[in-house]
Parts: C-alpha cells; structure tokens; sequence
C-alpha cells in the first residue's frame, strides 16, 4: 500500500505524512530530504544551483541513505548524518533549483520507487502520484494559502532561532510553486484521480484524521447493506407521532413546570442558528425543546446513547450525538448538514449541569466550531429556575451574535479559546439581563439566596465560602 501526498512549498507534507504513517504503522519517505541532500553537497561544493555542466557528475560520487532509528527518519549523505543541515531555509532555494535537471530527478525517482516497492509506505513531494508512484493507491493533493503557507514557515525557523522576514518567506514560497510548477520535467501537478485537501484553516490533527478515515474506509470497506426507503404511509404516522408526542409534553410542561419564554420574538425561524444557554437541571432540556421552536437539532454527549428515552427521541427530535473526547468527523458533519438546510441547532457549552446559578464553568468549544464553520449566528438563552413545582419559571432569550471575523481562519486552540470568550461575554451579558427581569417582577428572593453573602451552611451554619463572589456580583 503506498500513499502519494503532492503539493506546493510549506503545505504541511511532511507533518501530515509523518503522523499518518504513525498512525497506519507503515513507513514514511521524505522524498524531499533526499533532494534536500543533494542541494547541500552541491552548496557545500561551491557549485552554482543552476549549472547543470557540474552537477550532473556529482551525482556520480553522491550516495543517499535513508535509515529509521526508533521510529524517527535519518538521512545520511556520503555517510555523514545530515538530517539537521538539510533543514536550513537557504537549502531549500538550492533544493529547488537541482530538483528542475532531469538527471537529478531521474536518480531520485529510481531510489524513492525502491523504498516504495519494499514496504508499504507514505511519500510526500511535488510529483509523487503523477510521475513518480502514477499507479499508487491512494493518492491526495495538499495545498494552502500562500499566506498561511508562509506564516507557517515563519513560526518554524522562529522557533528555531533563525530570524527571517515574513515577506521574504512569502517571496521565497511563491518563486518556489512557479519554479516547480513551470519545470518541463515532471512538474507540480494535481494527479486526475488525486484528492484535494486545502488546509488553509484546518488542523494538523484535522487533516490527518481526515486523510486516515478515507484511506480506512478504501482499505476496509464495509458492506453496504440496501436500506429500504420508508413508504408514504410510514412517514405519515411518524409525523403524527412526532405531532402527539411533543404536544403531549408541552401540555404536561405548562402544569408541572411551567415556565414564560421572554422575547420569543428574538427567536429566528426557518434560518441557521446555534442556541446555547446555562445548564441548570435535567429539566432545562424540556424548557428548551418543548417551549421553542420544533425541528431544532439538539446536541448531546454520546453517554446520553445509553437512555433508552433519548434514544427513542433522537430521530424525533433530532438528537444528535457527539463524542467529546475525539474528532467526530460523522457527527460534525451531520450537524454542519444540518445548519445547511436552514435549520436551528442547541447545545449546553459547558457540557455538564452547573448547579451553580450564577456561575459558568469553563466552555467546551464546540459552540464556536459549529457557528464558525457552519457560518452561523449564536442565540445566547438563559433559564431561570424557581426551584418549585407549579411556580412560574423563566426562559431568557438574549440578543443574537455572529464569529465572523474568525470565518476561513484556521482553527488553533488559541483561536477557538478566544471565540469561546466572546460567546461567554454574551452568555453571561443574556443571564445579566435575565436577573433584572426577574427582579423587577418580583421573583429575587431565590435568586437573592444565591448571593454568597446570604448563602449559609445549613449543617454548621456559617456562610458559605466563594472564590467567585466578585464575578458574581458583578454579573449580576
């Protein structure tokens, strides 16, 4: 099985290939690094890159070995370990350069289809599923921005010490693509049955999952089982269901729980949303689901699979399950198809009940991802509880908000953590709203018993103890 990933300079090949071949258990094959290699014999030769009269000997008198220590790729030139040297940014220039003579490319394709024919394997370069690997089984084309491309570059070599201008690295990454696309042998082309991956605002851990889930499913496919479409009449009944079952709860809710949805005008119908709101009790979803508009999609952690009545609700509803703990590409694609066709989705940020009225945990940045990359705007609600039986609750719609500015970026942990900000300002700013409602009907005294100056500690008495009593006065 061998893998091709073609693509311009600084798309992130070789990260992506190192960590899929990992993750396959097969081996990787910079391809790059052995021109790389090349490019630094010829510099260390004081040899110009362009003078194919004294290169094309050098190949004589050139030996590459590519060796693997402890999972880790080694490349050796003329014996001497050079795995290091090949990575200053002035080699790639040269490496680019040599890589345009055709005998060089010839001697280098030779090698790379030896490793490849041996083992299975993982290749990354500018030509590997057009012409060096054409009859590879799984090929993809990885390519980005120029401007991303080259703040990536950037951020490397900072690490690494080397003090380098932006627009130089940009400068040197778009004569790098004409160069590599213009050479007339075997130059940088997207193959015909090669899969485009543009990762200008994904992941490193996204793209990979995204390459490993198409390779897998290739690999080992499933049998596909003929699902038989349900009749007209079917569909009916499910809808009356549906109908029965949600008037039957809203009737019950407005005697056992009822509760007021204030400025229900806010609420968009028949247009993308995401609504998130502070997670009180199991009693907040039945606020939620049957006092606001239906066909909303909720939702909820995949431990809720093991509820027999959520389980029987989710195609109802829907409910749509997610798992929290690692990239649910099928789920988040069923919730972006969602938002697609113009429809509403809601979900608790903060992933669990908080007892805590007047506090909010740290957010989950599931709320931010979806508005992001569904381009949706985010409804902040918040729930007031009386805590009693046949006591009127409250259910606070607050003014809607969109993450546009963070749209085609990609989406690092500080970007996400900085959005999820910006939805926790206006959910608390909903819940600020909400507490003066309450107040000016009449309705404080429980919520002046959240106060940590008049909570007590019913068992020894004393007042309770709050590192948050300052967050929440001035919420408040």
């Amino acid at each position: 099985m061998n893998i091709a990933i073609d693509g311009p300079s600084g798309a992130g090949k070789s990260t992506i290939a190192k960590l899929l071949a990992k993750k396959l258990g097969i081996v990787y094959l910079d391809t790059g690094a052995m021109y790389r290699a090349f490019g630094l014999k010829v510099y260390r030769n004081e040899i110009e890159s362009s003078d194919e009269v004294q290169i094309v000997p050098l190949l004589q008198t050139t030996k590459i070995d590519i060796t693997y220590t402890e999972g880790e790729q080694r490349i050796f030139l003329d014996g001497e370990d050079v795995s290091k040297e090949i990575r200053e940014h002035h080699i790639s220039r040269i490496a680019s350069d040599v890589s345009k003579i055709h005998a060089v490319r010839l001697a280098m394709v030779n090698l790379q289809r030896a490793i490849a024919k041996k083992s299975n394997s993982v290749l990354d370069g500018r030509d590997i599923g057009s012409f060096v690997l054409p009859n590879a089984k799984y090929k993809f084309y990885l390519t980005a921005s120029s401007d991303e491309r080259a703040k990536r570059r950037h951020l490397e070599l900072t690490q690494k010490g080397e003090e380098v201008s932006l627009e130089s690295i940009k400068a040197d990454i778009e004569s790098r693509d004409h160069n590599d696309m213009n050479r007339d042998f075997a130059p940088l082309v997207q193959a015909k049955d090669a899969v485009l991956v543009d990762s200008t605002a994904l992941s490193i851990e996204a793209v990979v999952e995204l390459i490993f889930s198409y390779v897998h499913k290739k690999y080992y496919p499933k049998k596909k089982r003929k699902k038989k479409k349900p009749s007209k009449i079917k569909k009916f009944f499910i809808e009356v269901a549906y109908l029965f079952i949600m008037t039957f709860y809203r009737f019950m809710a407005l005697f056992v729980a009822p509760i007021r949805v204030v400025n229900r005008k806010r609420i968009p119908r028949r247009a993308r949303y995401i609504a998130v709101s502070n997670h009180l009790s199991h009693a907040d979803i039945f606020y939620h689901v049957f006092r606001m508009p239906w066909r909303r999609a909720m939702i909820a952690k995949n431990e809720l699979k093991k509820s027999k009545f959520c389980r029987a609700m989710s195609p109802l509803l829907p409910i749509i399950f997610i798992d929290r703990e690692s990239p649910d590409i099928a789920a988040i694609k069923r919730i972006l198809g969602h938002l697609k066709q113009n429809r509403g989705a809601f979900l608790y940020p903060e992933g669990t009940r908080n007892t805590e009225n007047r506090e909010l945990l740290p957010l989950k940045s599931g709320a931010s991802m979806f508005a992001i990359k569904g381009d949706a705007p985010i409804l902040p609600t918040a729930v007031y509880v009386h805590g009693k039986l046949l006591k009127r609750n409250v259910l606070y719609i607050g003014e809607m908000f969109d993450l546009k500015e963070y749209a085609g970026k990609r989406l690092t942990a500080e970007l996400l953590a900085e959005a999820d900000e910006k939805v926790r300002f206006h959910m608390l700013k909903t819940m600020e709203e909400m507490d003066t409602y309450v107040k000016n009907k009449g309705w404080d005294k429980k919520l002046d018993k959240l106060l940590p100056e008049n909570r007590k500690d019913k068992k020894k008495g004393k007042k309770c103890k709050s590192d948050n009593s300052d967050d929440m006065e001035k919420s408040l």
